[in-house]
């Protein structure tokens, strides 16, 4: 099985590691698509806060439950699943007056909030680092009732080998990027 590692800033690595297995009480994912986020741009550069080298890369994914583990329940092999709802939490562009945003991010910098805006349009600003398995079961009802479309969203798809390649495009591209995902 391949891995991306982000040895250092700029450097991406890629190392064979054994295929894992699921073991008591775990499922095992084919991942199937991987989502960069700010995040992983800000490592790219060496500007996140709290990164530590090397890091493997795609912690935002998507894929199939291939095998579960003794003592699983709840799952079905096969089932998509997805490992980030970062795409839906991007979606929210026209939000009504008394609204909720969620911000879900770390920022390489204070980012400036017009405080003014969130006062008229009386909106909930609400800030996590994390989701909880009630969001992703939400964010995967919502997709299949059609009610959240993804793909307007999605700018670029790159192939695992091209990881590099996607950092390129989001410093090219910048603000009229959404979302680059690497397809495996």
């Amino acid at each position: 099985m391949r891995q991306a590692v982000l040895a250092a800033p700029g450097a991406i690595e890629y190392r064979d590691v054994p295929e894992p297995k699921a073991g008591p009480g775990q499922a095992l994912l084919r991942i199937r698509h991987i989502g960069i986020c700010g995040s992983d741009v800000h490592a790219y550069h060496g500007r996140h806060p709290f990164m530590i080298y090397p890091r493997v890369q795609g912690h935002e994914f998507s894929g199939t439950i291939e095998a579960v583990g003794e003592g699983v329940s709840g799952f079905d092999i096969a089932l998509d699943c997805a490992g980030s709802a970062a795409t839906i939490s991007a979606a929210v562009e026209g939000v009504n007056k008394g609204g909720t945003i969620v911000v879900v991010a770390v920022f390489q910098e204070k980012p400036p909030v017009d405080l003014t805006a969130v006062g008229d349009r009386e909106l909930n600003l609400v800030g996590t680092l994390m989701y909880r398995l009630e969001d992703y079961e939400e964010a995967a009802r919502r997709m299949g009732a059609g009610e959240i479309v993804t793909e307007p969203l999605e700018s670029k798809h790159f192939p695992f080998e091209q990881w590099p390649a996607a950092y390129e495009y989001i410093d090219r591209e910048g603000p009229n990027v959404m979302k680059v995902f690497i397809d495996l």
